[in-house]
């Protein structure tokens, strides 16, 4: 059996949205939901903006939860409310991020 490389010229990587450049009411995501998938640190979630580029949120506890309901081909709108510091557990005196999702409820799934 031979192998030959993918060629990936032309192609287009997913963007990582980066947290620690946000502040709080930036939008981070104004899309439709592609899919959720297992990555290095818990989920990730894929969204496009229309057009052939794909943006990865990497998931936390709070956006888990509020994506937990969220279809995929949904209208998905998903803002950076806040950060939280964490006041018990093994992660007390951290700070965590805190979002809200939106979704369009006109019906319009792509």
């Amino acid at each position: 059996m031979a192998y030959a490389k993918v060629q990936t010229e032309g192609a287009k990587k997913n963007r990582y949205i980066k947290m620690r450049e946000q502040t709080a009411g930036s939008v981070l995501v104004d899309g439709t939901y592609v899919e959720s998938y297992k990555g290095e640190y818990g989920l990730n979630y894929k969204f496009t903006d229309g057009e052939e580029d794909k943006f990865v949120v990497i998931g936390s506890k709070n956006l888990d939860q509020e994506m937990a309901a969220v279809q995929p081909g949904s209208k998905v709108r998903i803002t950076y409310v806040k950060p939280k510091l964490i006041k018990t557990g093994p992660w007390a005196g951290k700070t965590t991020y805190q979002f809200l999702v939106e979704v369009d409820t006109s019906g319009a799934v792509i």
